[in-house]
């Protein structure tokens, strides 16, 4: 009987055991399963910061884009006055060529995306508990880019093929060429070069109108990120 009690007490002993190692375990296991949880929430918020300030670069960059539009579209509304107005004989031509030139000239935007990329590049994706914030991040800059891109190469596109031809054939006339101090014999600028130059004048206004359509998207671009902006701000606000 004396052994058996002592058999129960060493059993119960045992089990306790167990019980105390198996509890140490799962705490164990808790606190790391923490502390995981706590650094991927750490990354996510890093993730988000620095797609946040990459943001915030591009709407400081949009307005300034946007505003350089609008500068071109004045100047060529100013072009298209001097080129009415031009005469062979009293136009100055350098100053002609600078405007042209100015024209001709196109706004770069370049999207800030190194926290995007970087997400991306390590596919930390899941990374971000919100997946439908990570869903409206993608959206964003694949909307940016395509928008951007399709400007940019119009705009280009129109300068080399409507705008360029005529600064090519303007530095090569008689009185260009005297502003600029040389003496060739090349022929002279007639009244109907700049007045009638219709490669030049329906390129400007195709220029122009895409200046425009340029210039409405700036606006909307802006619009855009300040909403991601202000939605990410709230999921920041949220992990702290």
């Amino acid at each position: 009987m004396l052994s058996e009690n002592k058999f129960s007490k060493y059993l119960l002993y045992a089990i306790g055991e167990i019980i105390l190692v198996v509890i140490g375990i799962l705490i164990a296991l808790q606190i790391n399963n923490w502390n995981e949880r706590k650094k991927e929430r750490a990354q996510e918020q890093k993730y988000l910061i620095e797609i946040k300030k990459n943001l915030e670069a591009d709407y400081t960059q949009i307005e300034s884009v946007g505003m350089e539009y609008q500068n071109i579209i004045s100047k060529i509304d100013s072009l298209h006055i001097f080129i009415k107005n031009a005469k062979p004989k009293t136009t100055d031509y350098k100053k002609l060529f600078h405007n042209i030139m100015a024209v001709s000239y196109i706004p770069k935007f370049t999207p800030q995306k190194n926290g995007y990329n970087n997400l991306i590049s390590v596919g930390d994706i899941n990374q971000i508990q919100n997946q439908e914030l990570m869903k409206k991040i993608a959206s964003h800059y694949n909307y940016i880019d395509y928008s951007n891109q399709l400007i940019t190469e119009t705009l280009r596109g129109s300068s080399r093929n409507d705008i360029h031809p005529t600064i090519k054939k303007l530095i090569g006339k008689k009185e260009f060429l005297a502003d600029l101090g040389y003496e060739y014999s090349t022929t002279s600028i007639s009244d109907e070069f700049l007045s009638k130059n219709e490669e030049l004048i329906s390129g400007l206004i195709y220029k122009k109108r895409w200046l425009n359509i340029a210039t409405k998207n700036t606006s909307e671009w802006k619009g855009k990120t300040n909403n991601l902006i202000e939605n990410i701000t709230t999921e920041i606000e949220k992990r702290k």
